[in-house]
């Protein structure tokens, strides 16, 4: 037999080429596999690791970052995590299992230092960690034994801006040589401010040399744009990003009398104050609402030739809605890559992140499936017990303190990394078994030089023969990766979604809602004939249930009834879900520029278990106002649409069965086709990739060739 070698993805995720002409070593599917394996920590595709919870804050991590210093009598040196959740701040010892929250100095207070809610940002120089959020400053100093907060009076007078009443402080921080630099307070967001050299309490410019400077005194200035977030770059700079431009600073003033700014690009921005990370050999990644910039320390001109996605993932970032996306960077030194955290706000469980491998220059897709960590809000570098201390940890919007163990082989996210409590594992295997990993790949296209029809014959797989056997006592039985051939007249038929696009066409539409918002009474009498209107409330469109549109499905890396839909002019999103109570398909229809409205959801009318996934059309469905908890505030029973579905035409998906560690010889089949993807999927049953073989023969012409007239 022939047997033509399948190229493994190595390079990753590829949205842009062609369906029938991806380059070699890319992807068109791909999801939670890595080109580092967790078994051997070889450059082969592996699965990704299992997240390992080591705490759980209940609140959102606000703020993660490392200090090292000494500490008590005699004087030792101290490796900690310090974190910030709901506005009071922590530390962990080097495999502690609990967290000690740091008093005030003065009166040992244990309110909250901080915000409860927003971003903190923190940095260490000396003794001491700042912080910054806003509104508040604060110290600890890491010197005493325990470390205690208190206020950092220094900037308060001149990096502060009050706007009425309230005193805005700034929200942005970084270490700049031997200076604090600071910059984000609300109504100067253009200004940045150096504290002094020598004295980080010192922030009132002057002409002393060394001395405090900001951008609104002296001859340097400041950008225009607003700063975003600070970066320190090379070996001597600063970049203050924007949203539409990044400016360099070339050196530090106090040191460099030809110290100016300069811009490095007058339309590229960043899309958050933790969009970027600093990489190898003082790079930096950035990312910006067309992808992904690499950044060398001699690059003073940023353009597109900086962009790291390019040409791979342009259609991808085209399509995100940044404006809904908490985006995180951290480069893992670890695992040799960038982790994009690129989190749904509005629906978190959705989110589809991004690693970056320097090792094979490629992208990777991944989902989380822990309910307590959906992505990282905040991180920072971590010394574990046995002396790593390169490991990057994590912390969540839900309360989430966790890493991926390079030591541990697991397909589940959420079980507790070695040494640390059992209690917060999932409390049975049938709630493991929700959190397991949806894994797959698909290699291909399989097609001959020139169209025409062919046929596979046999398969041959190869995996690494490390052995994973689940602890089906704990963690459930997952079953062994299953092999699948997609067949279809074209490339794109094959690899191709079942269901793309939603429709939502009017049965009987609502002509005048005039809900109010603030209550669940609609008594309103609407007459135009001027016979003694009367109005209980006031008239209201946020009700108005104009909702008919086209909806084109997102990303497809969830389940086909977990899909998130968006119409053109992003006014409303679909969400589809099964109801649990009554096992019915349900179609939520949300307010996407106002989350905070009350929601309109269709339900299912009258047909049960008629409609399915693969049931194009949905029958009618009633009109429900409801909350945000899905309490009914309306029904409308009057006012009804038809929701179709619209997708390729299916493929052909034949079963050639499950594969084990090592050879898997002789997946016979016989399949006609003319064009194939070979794909392999696991739920929970983590695997590696060694080699993969296909047997194609060709046939003749290809069929259903449609001839113009």
């Amino acid at each position: 037999m022939a047997y033509a070698p399948a190229i493994i993805p190595l390079k990753g995720w590829h949205t842009d080429f062609a369906y029938s002409g991806i380059p070699q070593g890319h992807t068109h599917d791909i999801l939670n596999m890595f080109p580092a394996d967790t078994y051997r920590r070889r450059v082969r595709l592996g699965t990704r690791p299992g997240f390992n919870r080591i705490l759980d804050t209940t609140t959102a991590v606000q703020c993660l970052v490392r200090g090292i210093a000494y500490n008590g009598s005699p004087p030792l040196l101290k490796d900690r995590i310090l974190f910030v959740s709901n506005g009071k701040i922590y530390y962990m010892d080097i495999g502690a299992t609990t967290a000690t929250q740091i008093l005030q100095l003065t009166t040992g207070s244990t309110s909250a230092a901080l915000s409860t809610t927003a971003d903190v940002e923190a940095v260490q120089r000396g003794k001491y960690v700042y912080f910054v959020d806003g509104l508040n400053y604060r110290r600890v100093d890491l010197s005493l034994s325990p470390p205690t907060w208190d206020a950092w009076t220094g900037p308060d007078a001149t990096v502060t801006n009050t706007i009425g009443g309230t005193a805005y402080k700034a929200t942005l921080i970084a270490l700049y040589g031997s200076r604090l630099v600071m910059a984000g307070v609300k109504g100067i967001e253009n200004i940045w401010f150096m504290s002094d050299v020598v004295n980080p309490d010192d922030w009132t410019p002057s002409t002393t040399i060394g001395d405090a400077i900001a951008g609104n005194t002296g001859t340097i200035g400041s950008p225009g744009d607003e700063i975003v977030a600070l970066i320190p770059f090379g070996q001597t700079g600063i970049i203050f990003a924007g949203q539409r431009s990044l400016t360099y600073l070339t050196s530090d003033p106090a040191t460099d009398d030809r110290a100016a700014l300069v811009q490095m690009s007058r339309n590229i921005g960043i899309v958050g104050s933790r969009a970027w990370s600093n990489g190898p050999e003082k790079s930096i990644y950035l990312m910006a609402q067309e992808g992904l910039y690499r950044i060398a320390p001699n690059d003073f001109n940023v353009d597109r030739g900086s962009l790291v996605s390019l040409n791979r993932l342009d259609s991808f970032f085209n399509q995100v809605r940044w404006e809904n996306l908490k985006t995180v960077l951290f480069y893992d030194i670890e695992r040799r890559g960038l982790m994009c955290w690129m989190n749904d706000i509005l629906l978190p469980s959705n989110s589809t992140h991004l690693f970056y491998s320097d090792q094979t220059d490629g992208f990777f897709p991944f989902k989380m499936y822990d309910p307590d960590f959906r992505g990282a809000r905040s991180a920072a570098q971590f010394v574990t017990s046995d002396g790593r201390n390169q490991v990057a940890l994590y912390g969540s919007e839900q309360g989430m303190l966790g890493f991926f163990d390079q030591k541990i082989t697991c397909g589940i996210d959420g079980y507790a990394a070695a040494g640390y409590p059992d209690t917060l594992n999932p409390a049975n295997p049938a709630v493991a078994a929700t959190q397991r990993l949806d894994i797959r790949v698909s290699m291909g296209p399989i097609v001959n030089a020139q169209p025409g029809l062919m046929m596979v014959r046999e398969t041959q797989i190869e995996l690494g023969s490390d052995v994973y056997t689940p602890n089906t006592s704990v963690k459930g039985d997952a079953a062994l990766p299953a092999v699948t051939l997609r067949t279809a007249d074209t490339a794109q038929l094959a690899i191709g979604t079942t269901i793309n696009t939603v429709q939502v066409l009017a049965v009987a539409d609502v002509v005048h809602d005039g809900g109010s918002a603030s209550t669940s009474v609609f008594a309103v009498t609407w007459d135009s004939g001027g016979n003694g209107a009367s109005f209980t409330d006031y008239q209201s469109g946020e009700f108005a249930k104009s909702v008919v549109d086209v909806y084109t499905v997102q990303e497809t890396f969830v389940a086909e009834a977990d899909r998130v839909y968006r119409d053109s002019i992003n006014r409303y999103e679909i969400v589809r879900a099964w109801d649990d109570g009554t096992g019915k398909l349900r179609w939520v229809i949300r307010f996407v520029n106002a989350p905070d409205v009350a929601q309109v959801v269709y339900l299912q009318g009258t047909v049960d278990g008629q409609a399915n996934v693969t049931d194009p059309t949905l029958d009618d469905y009633d009109h429900v106002v409801t909350d945000d908890d899905l309490t009914v505030l309306d029904t409308d029973t009057d006012s009804r649409v038809r929701v179709t579905q619209e997708g390729f035409a299916d493929a052909t998906v034949t079963d050639l069965g499950q594969i084990e560690e090592g050879i898997n010889n002789r997946l016979r089949c016989r399949v006609r086709g003319n064009a194939a993807f070979l794909r392999i999927t696991s739920t929970g049953y983590p695997f590696a990739m060694e080699r993969v073989g296909i047997d194609v023969i060709p046939l003749g012409p290809r069929r259903g060739v449609v001839d113009p007239t």
